[in-house]
């Protein structure tokens, strides 16, 4: 798949984007004394490639067409895991060729397709979807039996990006939105790149239900955006002007 993009370089000067200057794939297999050319090739259904046109051009059609399931699948699954944090299948984006999927799935995937792979249509489709307006509390006892048919909504923890969010909100009076000051988006954006980058990422861990590490539990009780937010400051911080009403 790397030999797609092979023959890229960026354009002079940078800023005008990349060019084509055709230069092949070389690599050196192991074992050999010299680099050898790769061809590009796709990993399954290479009927779906095209002969014709620009490596990344061709590579492009053969991701987008109607027949490639793999990529209408892999997409859905993934936009369906982060609105629901938790996906229709594992793996979530590695989804075997052969391996039996909800019908949801599938009917999904091809409606995105069908118009135009937009993604918000795709997630309009599935905020509209009644298992997403299903509640967490019930008036009975949920079982895991509950969860895997989408019976009620999952219980998941918040991805860091939701937490910081959640911090900055809870510590102002007003909205934070787009009709926020430009100076208060500015402000929120340096508070949630500094702590998403000593919070880190789940990783491959994203949808697991417990996966945080000891380090992300000691930012959220002493880091300095979790201090900042729960100190005094009658400026910065809406605890401290609501107790003093």
């Amino acid at each position: 798949m790397a030999a797609f993009y092979a023959g890229t370089a960026l354009a002079d000067p940078v800023f005008s984007g990349i060019t084509d200057d055709g230069q092949p794939y070389r690599v050196k297999y192991l074992g050999d004394t010299e680099e050898s050319e790769v061809k590009p090739a796709v990993p399954f259904s290479p009927e779906l490639l095209p002969t014709e046109g620009k490596p990344r051009v061709r590579l492009a059609a053969w991701v987008t067409d109607p027949d490639n399931r793999a990529f209408g699948r892999a997409t859905v699954n993934r936009v369906w895991g982060l609105m629901f944090s938790r996906p229709l299948v594992d793996p979530v984006d590695s989804i075997p060729l052969d391996m039996p999927v909800p019908k949801v799935l599938d009917t999904l995937a091809d409606d995105w397709s069908k118009h135009g792979f937009q993604i918000a249509r795709l997630v309009r489709m599935i905020a509209d979807c009644d298992a997403f307006q299903r509640d967490s509390r019930t008036d009975f006892e949920v079982t895991e039996q509950h969860e895997q048919a989408w019976s009620v909504f999952p219980l998941t923890q918040l991805r860091p990006d939701q937490v910081v969010g959640n911090l900055l909100q809870a510590s102002k009076l007003s909205a934070m939105d787009s009709s926020s000051s430009v100076f208060r988006r500015l402000e929120a954006y340096g508070s949630k790149q500094n702590f998403l980058q000593l919070f880190g990422d789940r990783g491959e861990d994203e949808f697991e239900s417990e996966a945080v590490t000891i380090t992300q539990r000691l930012i959220m009780m002493n880091g300095e955006l979790a201090a900042n937010r729960t100190g005094v400051d009658l400026i910065n911080n809406a605890a401290t002007r609501i107790a003093t009403l």
